[in-house]
């Protein structure tokens, strides 16, 4: 599902209907996937949206993560599982360097990747969970501690 905000940039939101269209349509063969890649970066997405992010719709969001070749804006994670792949594909995009935020809304972090050091410029990491006293999110290691705005 594609949307344009006010300033004419693309808003793409991969849920379950892209994910029905990418399993049907797309990762049929390799030539419908690099049509989709050349289509995808032909567009000017700025911000991601991928709600309810799971182990069955990964492979769906994880192409688009590492396909993308423009710079975007804005990652948002809401109401769903974050794994390995998850990360270990962010990492591997380098265009998500000077990324201005990556949001986690509600999702649950099961991995035990990190993010590399050449995403430490991104400008914002939000986490948000609207229990305070959960403890699904523990800092494990602090890579660099002079970029820490406390």
């Amino acid at each position: 599902e594609g949307l344009y905000t006010n300033d004419k940039t693309h808003f793409l939101i991969i849920n379950d209907n892209f994910n029905v269209f990418f399993c049907e349509k797309v990762a049929v063969n390799s030539k419908s996937l690099n049509l989709f890649a050349l289509l995808l970066n032909t567009l000017d997405i700025k911000y991601l949206h991928i709600p309810n992010p799971n182990e069955k719709n990964t492979n769906a969001f994880c192409f688009v993560l590492e396909n993308l070749k423009k710079k975007i804006d804005e990652i948002i994670f809401y109401l769903g599982s974050i794994y390995d792949k998850t990360v270990e594909t962010i990492n591997r995009n380098l265009n998500f360097v000077d990324l201005k935020k990556i949001v986690f809304i509600k999702s649950k972090i099961i991995t035990n990747s990190i993010f590399q050091d050449h995403l430490s410029k991104i400008a914002e990491i939000i986490f948000y969970e609207n229990k305070v006293s959960r403890k699904e999110y523990e800092i494990i290691k602090i890579m660099d501690m002079n970029n820490i705005n406390i």
